[in-house]
């Protein structure tokens, strides 16, 4: 001790008792004498000595051990190490919750919870319907029209009626599928089928719940006289909604190949592809049941496996002869006509066929039959319009593609039409994908691990059309723009001539150009859009 007086039991008592904390709490861990290991079973311990090799005992002993910790003083320091690490992750979780999103997402949800106050918006109920009344939009008027929209959980369907032609587009069992105005359904492709999901987002009004289905909220373009947010749906496009800052009214709905111009909250113009103005008169719980969509309504009659016509070039396109109706004529073919066959108003005069004009400003006439060899198509819509080509009486795209292999031989100056049901695929063809855009036939091609989705064959006098947003990505300009590093398949393409095509196509929908006939006709091609593959052989091979 301090004052020279030998250590009494009493004093270890008291030294024991004014130990910090974490020092005394070591006591509680020594085993209960029941729990102690036998004398001899004891493990044999290596002494540990001072530097004057005397045994570390008694009082000198604990005061000549300085700092050094014992097993249970380690065992609960680390304790403490570890509680002390996950409050420190804890306040860092809290911190950042805390934060939230950036100021600007707080801003964008701001801007829907005041639209959906003032407005008295909700989102509809996980069954509805939508009814809306088109009138004509443009010069030339026509008929009216109704658009029914319904929903129920994951179904939904669109459906435009208007000069006795209907057609219908929707989701059914995650997959996209359309129903042209022949009454032909088939299953849509992947920018199709995000398409439908971005518009089942807005007319469910998905982005008024609170989770807004999980869908990503950013704020979009502000100026003096509307507000804008962005919002991802999941598996569909971007969707930017505007509001009018002063009432926050909805002024507008904006995504690829959808576009809503509101003038009061039922009352719109319909600006996606053709215009119109819509008025919704219904808004409500479902009035059916959904029917299921089945594939099929085909048109197509085959006489022989094949039909066989012969190849005409034309200025950058191709053609081959046709009767419409009992008329002759000279088909084009174009893979940029998605809708029904076109004949022009003198072909329509001769073969007796008169129409109507519906809402979109299309003069549309049913009962035409097409005849291609042995090929015969009943019962077929027509649009009457110019065909914009001189010499050239009718145009045909997905009317073909849609039910026959198009065959395209150049060195044979041959096009035929095959039976799907009995075409067998030829040898020594390269086989590659083939998507279905709406009846339009659409290739996959890379270039630099860039993907383009490219049209099958349209019409140009240039080997690729391009749109301006791919081609300013991909770096093309100049007086004579080229491309090369393209990758088809197999095939590695040379550098090709490019045409630059303002508003012909959509690439923020998926849409990014077209092959025109002058590179599809360096191949013997069969376009196989039926089972969604295309086969190529350099001319002049098999």
């Amino acid at each position: 001790m301090a004052d020279g007086r030998p250590a009494s039991e009493g004093d270890e008592v008291a030294t024991l008792r004014f130990r910090p904390l974490h020092m005394r709490i070591h006591a509680s861990f020594r085993p209960r004498k029941r729990d102690r290991i036998p004398r001899g079973c004891r493990p044999r311990r290596t002494q540990r000595r001072n530097p004057a090799g005397r045994r570390r005992t008694g009082a000198l002993g604990r005061e000549a051990r300085g700092n050094e910790l014992n097993r249970y003083e380690r065992i609960w320091l680390g304790a403490l190490r570890t509680l002390a690490a996950i409050a420190l992750v804890s306040v860092v979780g809290l911190l950042a919750s805390a934060c939230g999103p950036d100021a600007a997402t707080r801003v964008a949800g701001r801007v829907l919870e005041d639209y959906r106050k003032k407005a008295s918006a909700r989102p509809l109920p996980p069954a509805g319907s939508v009814r809306l009344r088109l009138s004509p939009a443009g010069e030339g008027a026509g008929e009216g029209g109704i658009a029914i929209i319904e929903w129920a959980d994951s179904l939904y369907r669109e459906t435009v009626t208007s000069a006795g032609v209907s057609t219908v587009r929707g989701i059914q069992a995650g997959k996209a599928f359309f129903t042209d105005e022949d009454g032909v359904t088939r299953v849509g492709s992947e920018p199709m089928l995000a398409e439908l999901r971005t518009r089942s987002y807005f007319w469910r009004r998905a982005f008024l719940f609170e989770d807004r289905e999980r869908a990503k909220l950013s704020l979009g373009p502000t100026d003096e006289k509307a507000v804008s947010v962005r919002l991802r749906p999941l598996g569909g496009n971007e969707l930017t909604l505007f509001f009018d800052r002063r009432t926050s009214a909805l002024a507008g709905a904006v995504s690829p190949r959808f576009h809503l111009a509101f003038e009061s909250p039922t009352r719109l113009r319909d600006l996606s592809r053709l215009p119109a103005i819509g008025e919704i008169t219904w808004s409500g719980l479902p009035t059916r049941r959904l029917p299921d969509a089945t594939v099929g309504g085909w048109h197509g009659r085959f006489s022989q496996p094949a039909a066989e016509a012969e190849l005409i070039r034309t200025d950058g396109g191709i053609s081959l002869p046709a009767s419409i109706s009992g008329v002759p004529a000279r088909l084009a073919i174009d893979a940029d006509a998605d809708g029904p066959l076109r004949i022009s108003p003198e072909l329509a005069k001769k073969a007796s066929l008169t129409g109507r004009r519906d809402v979109f400003g299309r003069v549309l006439a049913e009962g035409a039959t097409l005849q291609i060899g042995t090929l015969s198509m009943p019962s077929l819509h027509v649009e009457i319009r110019d065909s914009g080509s001189p010499g050239i009486d009718a145009v045909a795209g997905g009317v073909l593609y849609r039910e026959t292999v198009v065959e395209i031989d150049p060195s044979g100056g041959k096009a035929r039409l095959h039976d799907p049901a009995r075409w067998v695929p030829p040898e020594g063809f390269g086989r590659n994908v083939l998507d279905d855009d709406g009846n339009v036939p659409v290739a996959l091609l890379f270039r630099s691990g860039r993907r383009l989705r490219l049209r099958v064959g349209v019409p140009d006098p240039s080997a690729l059309v391009l749109s301006a947003e791919i081609a300013s990505e991909l770096e093309i300009d100049g007086p004579a723009p080229s491309l090369g590093g393209l990758v088809w398949g197999t095939l590695r393409l040379p550098p090709l001539p490019v045409h630059l095509a303002a508003r012909r196509f959509d690439a923020n929908w998926g849409d990014a150009g077209g092959i025109a006939f002058p590179l599809l006709l360096r191949f013997h091609v069969f376009v196989d859009m039926p089972h969604r593959w295309v086969y190529l052989s350099p001319a002049g091979k098999p």
